[in-house]
């Protein structure tokens, strides 16, 4: 092999161990292994969260089962948190058909259509790393003195 050949196959080796390392460092977040010699420390890559701190966090959430609410109503729900970490660090997600909830956070007011009928209304809390979801089935009925002519 002359020296100009020697040189390239060098360059190319050394290229690609650079490359090499580059892409473990940037899947590692992605829950790839870590592998020796990436440059990259796990705490820097989760915005000055400390490990044992996000390994002991538990976040629980409840909302009741089932709800009742008369048509054209409004219903505040509220669901219930047990969250070990800052709660200033929770985002709230509401979901229903048709887009009736009216409000953010742990309570919402939730406006039943004009028409009996069934509804489903999805929260989904999350602190950015654990993310825990509940639904409660809503039931939409005639007031009791009301019938259907």
């Amino acid at each position: 092999m002359n020296q100009a050949n020697f040189l390239i196959s060098t360059r190319r080796t050394a290229l690609v161990s650079v490359i090499s390392k580059l892409l473990f460092c940037f899947l590692m977040p992605l829950g790839i292994v870590a592998i020796a010699g990436c440059e990259t420390d796990i705490k820097d890559l989760l915005s000055d969260r400390d490990l044992e701190d996000l390994s002991e966090e538990t976040l629980k959430i409840d909302l009741p089962d089932t709800c009742k609410v008369n048509i054209g109503e409004a219903e505040e729900l509220t669901v219930e948190v047990e969250y070990s970490g800052d709660d200033a660090e929770l985002k709230y997600y509401w979901e229903a058909k048709d887009i009736k909830i009216h409000g953010t956070g742990k309570r919402i007011i939730y406006v039943a259509p004009k028409e009996v009928g069934n509804d489903v209304i999805v929260c989904q809390v999350s602190n950015g790393i654990i993310t825990v979801t509940d639904a409660v089935n809503v039931s939409i009925v005639l007031p009791d003195n009301k019938s259907i002519n």
